[in-house]
């Protein structure tokens, strides 16, 4: 089976954002109050990992997935913090 291919191009100047969740299969992140994905290969950092509610810095351009466009997605990502939301004990 042949690998995925993902690709961000035309992406826009570096905004800020909020990590809504970030999942090294599957990553999400908030920017700009809309969800904007971002595939493991668009974190700038090697080994990074947003946390959830932490600050990021991205561009945001168009997915293409295997050639396909599929939507929005964020690139060249730096992690600005580390917060993790407290959750409050049941």
């Amino acid at each position: 089976m042949a690998e995925t291919k993902h690709e961000v191009v035309k992406a826009g100047p570096v905004v800020e954002g909020t990590c809504k969740w970030f999942r090294r299969d599957r990553g999400f992140l908030l920017v700009g109050g809309k969800d904007v994905f971002v595939h493991v290969t668009a974190l700038k950092e090697r080994g990074a990992q947003p946390k959830d509610g932490g600050r990021v810095r991205c561009r945001i351009g168009r997915h293409l997935k295997d050639g396909v466009d599929v939507g929005e997605a964020a690139t060249d990502v730096e992690v600005v913090d580390v917060f993790v939301r407290e959750t409050k004990a049941a």
